[in-house]
């Protein structure tokens, strides 16, 4: 009995204590705690605090910081989009295009496949990665492959559960050469020797021939 009075005693003394909290639910004693953790950015602080100094601390952005702060994350990420897009030295680009067009619902899956003839390495490109939700998007980019010669194939499909159940879907009846229907055979050459866009009348780049068809 004498041990479970000492116990409540002190359970009653950690929650009755002199710490306030703030607005944010947090408590002088649990954010003079927190101070230690060290961070990068304000993703790795609990809510109510902000990285400070490489620190968690109490804290609120204003809003003036916060459109700061999206803003840098978008140069960033257009940065980084430009980077991968560049093509490597030796090497050239490979545009697939898909008529009428591929469709980035919350469930749809595709993917493009580019073999090289001769290594049989395969390289891969998720088209609901490429495509902005609910977007609509015909032309997608290799953005850099070894040069020679290709059998690319696209699948697609749905996601269900995490799972991607994906279909081999048909080359352009325009699209030559086609083996067995399904591989498209293009060639990957230097961005020097690539033929220049055809233009409309307007001035625009028309659109390249149609290599798949997206039942």
């Amino acid at each position: 009995m004498k041990y479970i009075s000492i116990s409540l005693l002190v359970m009653v003394g950690f929650g009755c204590s002199g710490d306030k909290k703030d607005k944010d639910g947090l408590d002088d004693r649990f954010a003079a705690m927190i101070k230690v953790k060290p961070c990068k950015d304000d993703n790795e602080c609990i809510k109510g605090t902000i990285c400070t100094d490489g620190k968690c601390q109490k804290g609120k952005r204003s809003e003036a910081e916060l459109k700061a702060k999206k803003k840098e994350l978008e140069e960033k990420a257009k940065k980084a989009q430009v980077n991968r897009n560049k093509v490597k030295a030796g090497e050239g680009r490979l545009k697939v295009r898909i008529c009428p067009f591929y469709k980035n619902t919350s469930n749809s899956s595709a993917s493009l496949f580019a073999e090289n003839q001769k290594t049989k390495k395969k390289h891969w490109l998720a088209l609901h990665n490429q495509t902005p939700p609910d977007g609509l998007q015909t032309v997608f980019t290799f953005p850099s492959l070894p040069l020679g010669n290709y059998d690319v194939t696209l699948r697609m499909g749905v996601r269900v559960r995490g799972q991607h159940d994906l279909t081999d879907m048909n080359c352009h009846p325009k699209a030559k050469p086609c083996r067995g229907g399904t591989v498209r055979e293009m060639d990957v050459i230097l961005p020097k020797d690539e033929p220049p866009a055809e233009l409309k009348e307007d001035g625009s780049e028309k659109l390249p021939p149609c290599d798949f068809v997206a039942e």
